[in-house]
């Protein structure tokens, strides 16, 4: 549709029907069928007709651009950031990532984990120059350091729960010294108050 004038142009699927059936536009051909379709509940659906599956749903009544697509800058996506998006992907919110096969690093602390040494670790740290369920660094054949979040935090939060056992166990043997040493002193009181007391008596 074509209008050279100032009226608004505009392709309508509407449905007035009193029991709100969806209003569909499609597009077909031979290799693919996809829908955009605004549903009995009110929501805006981009459908792939094909595969029976609902890739995009949007929700009646939300916020104001909550997602916001800014051409400058070399393109910019923000989640509920309004009209300034300053990173390449922003989000003002909170962001939960599942159906990783990542698992919390809590393993560490069961009996049967073999963890390794301190020496050992360090070791490995200082020959390989990175920590050892952080991995080597990546990156893409620009040189720009290519991170996967998911793996990434699940390894430092692992090292971070390695050096807290690390903590306690060099807290123990610290203070197995310091009780060594607290001991020690009492029995050089002791030998220093024998000697004394003998060179007290001596004629």
């Amino acid at each position: 549709m074509r209008r050279t004038d100032a009226t608004r142009t505009e392709i309508r699927a509407e449905n007035t029907n009193a029991t709100a059936q969806a209003a569909a536009f499609r597009m077909i051909n031979a290799a693919h069928d996809w829908e955009f379709q605004a549903d009995t509940a009110g929501n805006v659906l981009f459908r792939d007709v094909t595969q029976n599956s609902n890739p995009l749903v949007i929700e009646p009544n939300i916020t104001n651009e909550t997602i916001r697509v800014d051409s400058g800058n070399g393109g910019r996506v923000g989640i509920r950031t309004g009209n300034n998006v300053n990173f390449t992907l922003e989000v003002n919110g909170t962001i939960g990532v599942t159906g990783t096969g990542q698992v919390h690093p809590d393993y560490v602390f069961e009996p049967d984990y073999e963890l390794e040494s301190i020496d050992e670790h360090a070791s490995y740290m200082f020959e390989n120059k990175h920590l050892p369920a952080v991995g080597a660094g990546k990156y893409d054949d620009q040189g720009r350091a290519v991170i996967e979040l998911t793996a990434r935090s699940q390894g430092m939060l692992e090292e971070l729960e390695k050096a807290h056992i690390y903590i306690a166990q060099l807290h123990d043997r610290l203070k197995s010294k310091e009780d060594e040493l607290s001991h020690l002193k009492e029995e050089m009181a002791a030998l220093t108050e024998a000697v004394r007391t003998l060179v007290e008596q001596r004629p």
